[in-house]
């Protein structure tokens, strides 16, 4: 088979992988009947942005106050956002917030292929796009009033728009997208401006290599700094305070490390989330460390080398998020993780993929057709039966959260 071809063959095959993608999020638009603490306060609140507009934050900041548990006033860039669904939408239930995190669902899985397709190659980004498509983790986040699906999506476009800069790509726009997109991170919540900032200094890094265009760099920099500023402002002009935006976020930490539910709930091992990542998607998670074997061994690697920064970066960022979880005391909950559920992900594509290419070189003609057949039903059968988890296992069961003893087993409860 001819490269353009199979090239052709393979963006078929990753519509195809973005249709299921879309159909299995849009099929999964219900309210169900349990809804977890986070749902309800980010649902309550959003209304009250929507009827008080800044009038409601001294309501937030005084609620806060008394307990710590709620959802800081901070995270306003949100409130905003589901405010305004709720304005376009004339309802203030819980499903403005599931139409947000579906919509936010299908933008990241069009950007896991975007990514694929654009630093690591064809069959990587068809592969990482079927993997994501039918992953329990993010149809979870794509059907719960939950802030974690518009943080994937914020993290994948910041990794798209700085891709684009690190690449070499001087049009001003990328920068200003990568700007804007971190600005509404820092409004949103902890963990999306942590990466935001992460990723700026990424490719500030990499602005500041010999040989770099320094106009880019001054561009970026201004951008990056005018941005920043707005948001924090705007921060500032809702809160009264510039302390708050310190202090409710460490008040935020102390709560959640020495809670009930997490301690009960979100405490373990290593091993308990690596059991979790092997339940929710088996065939991914046997994939992944041969991902990270791929980039060990250059020489399995076929993309080409100017794009194999963007893979060190990729298994890197999803190695130190999952290993923040780790470390940090009662912090194993995918939710808190979930920035790394398309970084992860692409690199499991990029495992298989680039075993594939290292043994296709020694098959004849005839073998390496049947052993490409066989490599699509493996992946079908994997797909299937990642589907079936989710609906057996997080579906039926209408799990409300996605902490560790919760996907570990479904039948456990709190009085939340």
């Amino acid at each position: 088979m001819s490269p353009a071809r199979l090239r052709r063959l393979l963006l078929v095959a990753l519509s195809v992988a973005v249709c299921v993608g879309v159909a299995m999020r849009v099929g999964n638009l219900t309210a169900t009947g349990r809804h977890g603490p986070d749902e309800r306060n980010y649902t309550y609140q959003a209304a009250l942005v929507l009827k008080e507009g800044r009038g409601a934050f001294p309501i937030f900041i005084d609620a806060f106050h008394h307990d710590i548990g709620l959802p800081p006033p901070t995270r306003a860039g949100f409130l905003y956002l589901l405010a305004g669904v709720m304005a376009v939408t004339g309802r203030t239930d819980f499903m403005p917030g599931i139409w947000l995190s579906c919509v936010a669902s299908v933008i990241s899985l069009l950007l896991v292929a975007w990514i694929g397709w654009r630093f690591l190659g064809p069959a990587t980004a068809v592969l990482a796009t079927l993997f994501y498509a039918v992953s329990s983790l993010p149809l979870m986040t794509s059907r719960k009033a939950w802030q974690d699906a518009t943080v994937e999506m914020l993290t994948l476009l910041l990794i798209l728009f700085g891709g684009e800069i690190v690449s070499g790509v001087k049009h001003w726009g990328w920068s200003l997208g990568f700007c804007l997109t971190g600005a509404v991170c820092v409004t949103m919540k902890e963990m999306p401006a942590t990466v935001f900032l992460l990723l700026s200094a990424c490719v500030l890094v990499s602005l500041m290599r010999p040989r770099s265009d320094t106009t880019q760099l001054v561009v970026f920099g201004g951008i990056w700094i005018i941005s920043v500023a707005v948001a924090v402002s705007w921060l500032i002009f809702l809160l009264g305070d510039w302390r708050p935006l310190v202090e409710y976020p460490r008040l935020t930490s102390a709560f959640l490390a020495n809670s009930h539910y997490s301690q009960l709930f979100e405490s373990g091992s290593a091993l308990d989330l690596i059991r979790g990542f092997l339940m929710v998607s088996p065939f991914a998670s046997f994939c992944f460390p041969l991902g990270l074997v791929v980039l060990l061994a250059p020489r399995f690697f076929t993309t080409a080398a100017e794009s194999r920064w963007m893979a060190y970066f990729l298994a890197a960022f999803t190695l130190l998020l999952v290993g923040a979880a780790v470390i940090v005391p009662h912090h194993l909950n995918f939710r808190y993780i979930c920035p790394a559920f398309g970084p992860f992900y692409l690199v499991a594509g990029l495992g298989f993929s680039g075993v594939i290419g290292a043994i296709m070189p020694h098959l004849s003609v005839v073998q390496r057709r049947g052993f490409a057949g066989y490599c699509v039903l493996v992946v079908l059968f994997c797909a299937v039966g990642d589907v079936l988890t989710f609906e057996n296992h997080f579906v039926q069961t209408d799990m409300r959260d996605l902490s560790i003893r919760m996907v570990l087993n479904p039948d456990a409860t709190d009085d939340s």
